[in-house]
């Protein structure tokens, strides 16, 4: 068990983790692509897709939507097509191909008679994940068979980063050939939360996704007219460089501003709260971001980085 850096109980991610830890960095774990098979959430497919190529994971695309009668396989998004279209695969691979050329296991699950948040429940519980990918519905938020039905009993037991996909923006994958292309990540930094989450985490995403020279902006926010205190920033290294901006304002408006304005290719967002990655379900500037970001979301619970209780 980690031990705790300080009184407040938070373990220094730079002290006490590994790279190849799964719990707390990315690993090769596995990645869950929960889906009502609507083809408006190819884009979330695609990110899922291409992250767990690189990764080598297992992924599993798993029909949570509404009560149905039974789905055929073929209903799923096609995987070894889009692996063919972006060149991966040769034209008629079977399914093993997948598996030996490029290590990459991938399961297609549907759960009958299960309503979404169950299916997903019951998909952790007999296998946890490393992360969730979600598409999104632009101001609509999640769509209709995930929106209101968040218990806190999943909310739990999810504690996975969740990468949430915005249906109607590019992304960072591109669709004809599976390529990542992610060159800026915005840091929001919570006043209530260690700074140090945020940029310890923050790099880890696309440095195991092979990307280098990125460039990384701490955000903070502030309403009232008192400065911020001040934020220590990691060095520049072969991961990329750190940049700082200070804004004034409504904090979910000044995130997409800055977001929009740096044209970020990701905004990463530490959750905080007993409830793990799904807080960001809740009401909370994460969640006001997640309905107008000009760009996928990728929220890590902060309770990753608490030390293991006795």
């Amino acid at each position: 068990m980690a031990r705790a850096d300080d009184d407040r109980g938070f373990v220094d991610p730079a002290r006490h983790l590994r790279d190849e830890d799964s719990a707390y960095g990315f690993a090769g774990g596995d990645i869950l692509h929960p889906s009502d098979l609507n083809v408006d959430e190819g884009r979330a497919f695609a990110h899922a897709l291409a992250i767990a190529v690189r990764l080598q994971s297992r992924l599993t695309l798993l029909h949570a939507g509404p009560r149905s009668q039974a789905i055929d396989g073929r209903a799923f998004p096609h995987v070894r097509e889009t692996l063919t279209r972006w060149g991966l695969l040769d034209r008629g691979s079977s399914p093993e191909d997948v598996y030996d050329e490029l290590g990459l296991d991938v399961k297609k699950l549907s759960k009958r008679s299960k309503g979404p948040m169950a299916a997903i429940q019951e998909q952790i519980d007999t296998r946890p994940v490393d992360m969730l990918v979600l598409a999104t519905r632009g101001a609509q938020g999640l769509p209709p068979w995930l929106k209101h039905s968040v218990s806190d009993q999943l909310a739990k037991r999810a504690m996975a980063r969740t990468l949430f996909v915005p249906r109607d923006v590019p992304g960072f994958v591109s669709l004809s050939d599976g390529s990542i292309n992610l060159r800026r990540v915005l840091v929001p930094l919570a006043p209530d939360i260690d700074p140090r989450f945020a940029t310890f985490a923050a790099p880890r995403f696309p440095q195991v996704l092979g990307q280098a020279d990125v460039e990384f902006l701490a955000l903070q926010v502030t309403e009232g007219d008192d400065e911020p205190p001040a934020v220590e920033l990691p060095p520049t290294s072969p991961a990329g460089t750190w940049s700082q901006q200070t804004r004034r304002g409504q904090p979910a408006a000044e995130i997409i501003a800055a977001a929009r304005e740096w044209q970020a290719d990701v905004i990463v967002m530490i959750t905080e709260g007993a409830h793990g990655v799904l807080d960001a379900l809740r009401g909370s500037t994460t969640t006001q971001v997640l309905h107008r970001a000009p760009c996928p979301l990728m929220a890590v619970p902060a309770n990753l980085f608490q030390p293991a209780s006795r």
